[in-house]
């Protein structure tokens, strides 16, 4: 019974470092919306 329960916590635990990389991996590469609107413009006045 003890096994089954701490398989369970280590799952669980697993599973949240998975979430949390997932979604830090995620926030490192989207785009910047606000730097890229500012690159586009600035793009647009030099041609």
């Amino acid at each position: 019974m003890r096994y089954n329960i701490m398989l369970q916590l280590v799952g669980f635990i697993a599973l949240v470092l998975l979430v949390t990389a997932a979604l830090f991996a995620w926030l490192q590469t989207r785009p910047n919306p606000g730097q890229n609107t500012e690159w586009k413009i600035s793009q647009n006045t030099l041609y």
